[in-house]
């Protein structure tokens, strides 16, 4: 999917800015900041905020470091803080 060169400005009412020392962020489509939000499928607001663009630019940057090192590991999971995913479990039991 994203091998090549990802097409970027495809979204109509917002901006996602990305700089290698500021992490992940968003403006309006008039340059107001904004903010990134996490919906489900009723619409209610799972996570939002600076919280969520850090982790968004972090699961990025481990995905690409996997896929540029080649170890296979081209999946990245991310969870609430206490909340123990089946992944977690297996590799905790791998290691």
């Amino acid at each position: 999917m994203f091998i090549g060169t990802p097409e970027t400005n495809t979204l109509s009412q917002a901006v996602v800015h990305g700089l290698g020392w500021q992490g992940i962020h968003c403006t309006d489509a008039k340059g107001k900041p904004a903010r990134f939000a996490i919906l489900d499928e009723s619409g209610n607001i799972l996570e939002e905020g600076a919280d969520l663009a850090r982790e968004v630019c972090a699961v990025a940057i481990t995905a690409y470091r996997n896929f540029q090192i080649g170890n296979g590991h081209l999946k990245i999971h991310t969870s609430p803080t206490g909340i123990q995913t089946i992944e977690a479990n297996n590799r905790r039991k791998s290691a």
